[in-house]
C-alpha cells in the first residue's frame, strides 16, 4: 500500500523544468516523502519524486538512475499517469479474501491530478460503518440513582447504602421518583446522620474542634469544609421542597449557615440565613401556636386548668426554650452582621427595623379609606404582635454599626467589639476588617503627624509587630517606637 499525499505536497515535491533539463536530483532529494521497505531483493520507494530504483538508492548521479528523456516527456503529458510507469505493481488480492472495499463502509481517497506520486487508492483502517457512541440511547448514560427502599433500609441494612448516590432535588428533574429521595422525611434524617459522619471524619483528619475557623492557608481543610457545605445544601433543598417546618428543619439551616461561615462560602451563607431569619423561625412559632390552640378546642377546659397546664409546660421546657432563644438571637446577629459587612449600612438598618418593630396595627385596603362614611369599608383592626426579636438582645450588631458610620466613626470601638465576639461573628467581621482599617489609616494621616506605635495598633486593630510592615507599604515609617505619618 502506497502512501497518500495531499495536492499541495505533490506540487511542492515536483521538480522544476530547469532541474529536469539539467538532470539534477537536488530538488527532488530536498523535498521528498520517502519510505523504503528493505527486502532481500528490492527496495520500494513508496512516495518520492523519482522513479523506482534498486538498492543503491539516490546516491547515484541522475544520469544513471534519474529520469530519461522519454520519461520526462511522458511526465509533461497531461494524460500521463503513474500507472503507465514500470513500477512494481501491488500484489494481487486473494479472491477468497478480497479485504475491505467501499461497500464495507471504508472511505477511499483518489488523486485526480497528475503528478509524480502514485494514484493508488488509500483506504482508511477505521470501519466507519459502526454506529457512533452518541447514537446509543440516553438510558445508557443516565446516572445511577438510589431507590427509596434502599435509602430507608427496607430489604437491607441502610448503613450499607451509599448516600453519595442521592441526587439533589434541584437537579433531579422533579420526576417524583428516585430523583426526589430527599423529599422523604425519613431519608432526610438518615442523610443528616451521614453528614454528621463526614463532619466527624473532617475533625479527626485535620485535628480540629467544632466551631473553630481554619487558618487562611489551610487549603485542604477549606476544601473539606466546602464539601460538607454542599452536602448540607442538598439536604436544605430537600427540606424546603418537602415543606418541613420543625426543629429538624431549623437545625439543618443553622448547621448550613455555620459551616458556610467556616468555609468562607458567602452565597450559601446568605441563602441559609435569609431562609432562617425570620422566615423559618416565624413559621415554626406559628406552627407551634396552632398546635396548642387545636388541643384546646377539642376538649373544653376551665381557665384555671389552661393556666396550670401552661405554667407546667413552661417550667418543663424552660431550659430548652432558653437554648432555642439564644440560638435564634445568635443567628439574627450573624444575619445583621452579614448585611452590615457585605451589603451595606442601609440594608442593615432596614433589616434591623423590620426585625425589632412589631407589625402595623392597621392594614390599609384602599387609599384614603379613613375618610369614608361606611364603617364596613374602614381599615381593619388586626391584633398587635410582639416584635420578632428585642433590640436589647442584639446590642452587638447595633454597636458595631454605629462604630463605622460616617458621622461617628470609631475604629477603636469596632476592633474592641470584634475581639469580644464569637468565633462565627469574628469570621464575618474579618471580611470587612480591611475596609475599616483603610478608613482608619486615612483619618490617622489627616489628623496626626506622628503617634506612638502602641496607640496606632489600637486605632488600626493590629499587633505592634505587624504595624511596621503594613505602614511602610503605605508610605509611613517607624522610628524609635514612633509612627511618622508625614
Amino acid at each position: 500500500m502506497q502512501r497518500y499525499q495531499p495536492p499541495h505536497a505533490r506540487q511542492r515535491n515536483a521538480p522544476t523544468q530547469d532541474e529536469r533539463q539539467q538532470g539534477t536530483n537536488d530538488g527532488s532529494a530536498r523535498a521528498s516523502y520517502t519510505r523504503r521497505y528493505n527486502t532481500e531483493d528490492r527496495t520500494e520507494q513508496v512516495a518520492g519524486s523519482g522513479p523506482y530504483i534498486g538498492k543503491d538508492g539516490y546516491d547515484k548521479p541522475s544520469g544513471q538512475y534519474g529520469y530519461s528523456q522519454q520519461q520526462q516527456q511522458q511526465r509533461r503529458d497531461p494524460t500521463y499517469s503513474s500507472r503507465n510507469d514500470d513500477r512494481p505493481r501491488p500484489r494481487p488480492r486473494n479472491p477468497n479474501n478480497p479485504g475491505p472495499s467501499s461497500s464495507s463502509g471504508h472511505h477511499t481517497y483518489r488523486s485526480n491530478q497528475p503528478g509524480p506520486l502514485s494514484s493508488n487508492v488509500y483506504r482508511s483502517k477505521k470501519n466507519w460503518s459502526d454506529s457512533p457512541v452518541l447514537a446509543s440511547p440516553a438510558s445508557d448514560i443516565r446516572p445511577m440513582r438510589a431507590t427509596l427502599e434502599q435509602a430507608k433500609g427496607k430489604g437491607g441494612d441502610h448503613e450499607e447504602f451509599d448516600f453519595e448516590m442521592i441526587q439533589s432535588v434541584s437537579r433531579s428533574g422533579g420526576d417524583g421518583k428516585e430523583g426526589d429521595l430527599l423529599k422523604d422525611w425519613d431519608v432526610q434524617e438518615k442523610y443528616r446522620v451521614f453528614i454528621e459522619g463526614k463532619i466527624q471524619k473532617h475533625h479527626s483528619t485535620f485535628h480540629t474542634t467544632y466551631h473553630k475557623a481554619p487558618k487562611r492557608d489551610a487549603r485542604d481543610e477549606m476544601e473539606s469544609l466546602g464539601s460538607i457545605v454542599l452536602l448540607l445544601r442538598k439536604l436544605r433543598e430537600g427540606v424546603v421542597a418537602s415543606g418541613r417546618i420543625d426543629r429538624f428543619a431549623v437545625e439543618v439551616f443553622e448547621s448550613s449557615a455555620q459551616f458556610s461561615i467556616l468555609a468562607n462560602n458567602r452565597p450559601q451563607l446568605i441563602s441559609s440565613l435569609s431562609g432562617l431569619v425570620p422566615g423559618l423561625y416565624s413559621a415554626l412559632d406559628v406552627r407551634q401556636e396552632e398546635g396548642g390552640q387545636g388541643k384546646s378546642k377539642d376538649i373544653p377546659r376551665s381557665p384555671a386548668e389552661i393556666q396550670a397546664e401552661s405554667l407546667e409546660r413552661r417550667m418543663n421546657h424552660l431550659s430548652l426554650k432558653n437554648s432555642h432563644e439564644e440560638r435564634r438571637r445568635d443567628f439574627v446577629v450573624l444575619y445583621l452582621l452579614y448585611q452590615l459587612v457585605v451589603i451595606g449600612e442601609n440594608e442593615f438598618w432596614s433589616t434591623y427595623w423590620n426585625l425589632t418593630n412589631p407589625p402595623r396595627k392597621k392594614r390599609l385596603r384602599i387609599a384614603f379609606d379613613d375618610i369614608t362614611l361606611n364603617h364596613a369599608d374602614q381599615n381593619e383592626e388586626i391584633p398587635s404582635y410582639i416584635s420578632f426579636i428585642s433590640p436589647s438582645s442584639i446590642n452587638l450588631a447595633t454597636s458595631l454599626a454605629k462604630a463605622i458610620t460616617s458621622t461617628s466613626f470609631n475604629p477603636i470601638r469596632y476592633f474592641q467589639l470584634s475581639r469580644s465576639a464569637t468565633e462565627y461573628e469574628r469570621v464575618i467581621l474579618s471580611w470587612g476588617g480591611d475596609n475599616v482599617r483603610e478608613r482608619a489609616w486615612t483619618v490617622l494621616r489627616k489628623g496626626y503627624m506622628s503617634c506612638s506605635v502602641q496607640w496606632a495598633g489600637k486605632f488600626l486593630g493590629m499587633d505592634e509587630g505587624e504595624i511596621e510592615g503594613w505602614v511602610e507599604e503605605r508610605g509611613g515609617r517607624v522610628e524609635g517606637g514612633m509612627l511618622r505619618l508625614r
